[in-house]
């Protein structure tokens, strides 16, 4: 049984779903926006680090009643609290790469090249040269927001990988939404002409969360931190918080659709 993501971007046939309509103009490109603000914060707080280190003054930052907080205390916290990030995101990184080798998941270039793409969109950057400017003021190469990207885009496969779409579900969804799928002024589209967008557009709301995908991926795949300064890092990642259900619409995380009607192919 294949899987929503086995066609190559841009080889669709008219009618069929493009990668772009769902992933990226929302979810996608807006938590890799979020990798490369970090990379900036992240790069800031250890060159503040390097600088504090070696400075002959230690500045006071603020103050409690009369305890000072100096400008070296704010530094190691800072990079303490950034190394625990920076170790999350590297083993869930892992996780994700294990989980999609397993299951035989890849991103596409065409997949990866469409999501740059989008990313530069959203922030405005219409040339190589201001990419790259954006790029070293984090810290990062375009091989680093590259790898991101293909891991984000193996992430959403893997978190929609056992959800299903039944017939009942694509025709109430038409039906409730056939207006805004056409577009302003425009006559509805036929069902059979966004059947394939109507699924995608489900089974997104359908998606596991990223915590809950995370753990999952954890019993599968066991982590071992062997320095003891990151190793809270695994219950984190095993036991994470109950995600919150929304009150409207089908719950994120679900992995089933309601038993109405036969099963979307």
């Amino acid at each position: 049984m294949g899987h929503l993501w086995d066609h190559e971007v841009g080889n669709e046939k008219e009618g069929e779903f493009r990668m772009s309509a769902v992933w990226n103009k929302s979810t996608l490109a807006s938590a890799l926006v979020g990798l490369i603000i970090g990379g900036v914060v992240v790069g800031g707080v250890w060159m503040g680090t390097s600088r504090s280190q070696g400075a002959a003054t230690d500045p006071v930052l603020a103050k409690v009643g009369n305890t000072p907080i100096p400008q070296s205390q704010l530094y190691t916290q800072a990079a303490s609290s950034a190394g625990q990030q920076a170790m999350m995101q590297l083993i869930g990184n892992a996780l994700v790469q294990q989980g999609a080798s397993k299951y035989q998941i890849v991103a596409s270039n065409a997949e990866v090249q469409q999501e740059l793409k989008n990313i530069e969109a959203q922030n405005h950057i219409t040339s190589t040269s201001q990419l790259q400017v954006a790029l070293a003021s984090s810290g990062m190469t375009l091989p680093d927001l590259m790898n991101n990207i293909k891991n984000q885009v193996l992430e959403q496969k893997l978190a929609v990988r056992n959800v299903q779409v039944t017939n009942q579900e694509i025709q109430t969804y038409y039906n409730q939404n056939k207006n805004q799928l056409a577009g302003t002024g425009k006559k509805p589209p036929t069902l059979a002409s966004v059947r394939n967008t109507i699924i995608q557009n489900i089974k997104q709301s359908k998606a596991t969360a990223t915590s809950v995908l995370l753990a999952e991926l954890a019993k599968q795949f066991p982590i071992q931190v062997m320095d003891k300064q990151y190793q809270g890092v695994v219950s984190q990642i095993e036991n994470p918080a109950p995600t919150q259900v929304p009150t409207q619409g089908q719950s994120q995380g679900s992995s089933t659709a309601t038993p109405s009607g036969s099963s979307a192919p």
